[in-house]
C-alpha cells in the first residue's frame, strides 16, 4: 500500500496546478503512515498554495497497539479533531470505511461524522484524491 502511495504521489507531482479551493485541509491518518504522509502533504500544500496538514489519531480504543489508518474507530478520530479549532477541508482514509465506504469499525457512517465536524469531508486513497478533492473544491463525490 505504502508502494502505490507514493508511485501515485511521484505521478501527481508532474502534473500539479494550482487551480484549487482555498479551504485548508486536514490529512486524517493512523501513526504509521503519518512520517510517511507529512513530506508528500508539504510539498502539496507549498505547490498547491493551500494548507495541508497531516493529523496523525492514536488509536485510544485499542491502547494505541493499533497504528494503521485503516483501523481507525470514528470515535478516535472525532475525538483528535475536536481539539484542533476550525478544520476547512477533512480528509479522511477510505481504509477506515466498510466496503460500501458507509461505516467506521465503530458503525458510524460518513455523513454523521460530517454532521458532528460541521466541514467538507471526504474519503481518500492517495494524495491524487486529495488533490482531486481540492480541484473540486471540496465537492468530491464518494
Amino acid at each position: 500500500m505504502v508502494r502505490a502511495l507514493l508511485e501515485d504521489w511521484a505521478s501527481l507531482k508532474v502534473r500539479l496546478d494550482r487551480r484549487v479551493a482555498a479551504l485548508p485541509v486536514v490529512l486524517v491518518c493512523g501513526v504509521l503512515i503519518a512520517p510517511i504522509l507529512a513530506p508528500m502533504a508539504d510539498e502539496l500544500g507549498r505547490r498547491l498554495g493551500v494548507d495541508v496538514r497531516v493529523v496523525p489519531v492514536p488509536d485510544r480504543s485499542f491502547r494505541e497497539t493499533v497504528t494503521v489508518s485503516g483501523l481507525l474507530p470514528a470515535a478516535d478520530v472525532l475525538a483528535r479533531l475536536s481539539d484542533l479549532g476550525p478544520l476547512g477541508h477533512v480528509c479522511l482514509p477510505r481504509a477506515m470505511f466498510n466496503a460500501g465506504g458507509q461505516l467506521t469499525l465503530d458503525d458510524v457512517s460518513l455523513e454523521e461524522i460530517r454532521l458532528r465536524l460541521g466541514c467538507p469531508v471526504s474519503l481518500v486513497e492517495r494524495m491524487s484524491d486529495v488533490a482531486d478533492t481540492l480541484r473540486c473544491g471540496g465537492k468530491r463525490l464518494e
